[in-house]
């Protein structure tokens, strides 16, 4: 595990999602730096608006989301610069249950990882080193 907090980005659409994963996260040592948007849209934003060093180590993604959901925010992300590609990386994590969108998801190259919902803290511990130095 890394000895620096993360930079973390939390876009879900559900509040308890978040405060949940705020948590968690913070609990277990794995980011005390959290931002959080209920809204895609907004995340996005201040995404535009950052500045390579504001840009977030990590990003955990819900995938059903109204109006932009998990898909079009990533498709997105692409238009973010260098500086977000070399830096950031995105996991999805979802509660679904289809098979052929997680397979979709974890096929997907922007997606550095896939974890269900309830986010399993340890699983996403013992998969950080991995994701991050990928």
């Amino acid at each position: 595990m890394q000895n620096k907090s993360l930079n973390v980005m939390l876009v879900d659409d559900s509040e308890t999602d978040i405060l949940v994963h705020r948590r968690l996260l913070s609990h277990y040592g794995v980011s005390d730096d959290i931002s959080s948007f209920s809204f895609a849209g907004d995340a996005l934003s201040t995404l535009k608006k950052s500045r390579a060093e504001e840009i977030p180590d990590l990003i955990l993604l819900d995938l059903n989301m109204p109006l932009i959901d998990g898909w079009d925010f990533l498709r997105s992300c692409e238009y973010l610069g260098d500086a977000f590609r070399q830096k950031c990386r995105i996991v999805m994590v979802s509660a679904t249950l289809n098979f052929e969108e997680i397979s979709r998801m974890k096929a997907d190259p922007r997606v550095s990882g896939v974890f269900s919902k309830p986010l399993k803290i340890m699983e996403l511990k013992n998969a950080l080193n991995d994701i991050l130095h990928s």
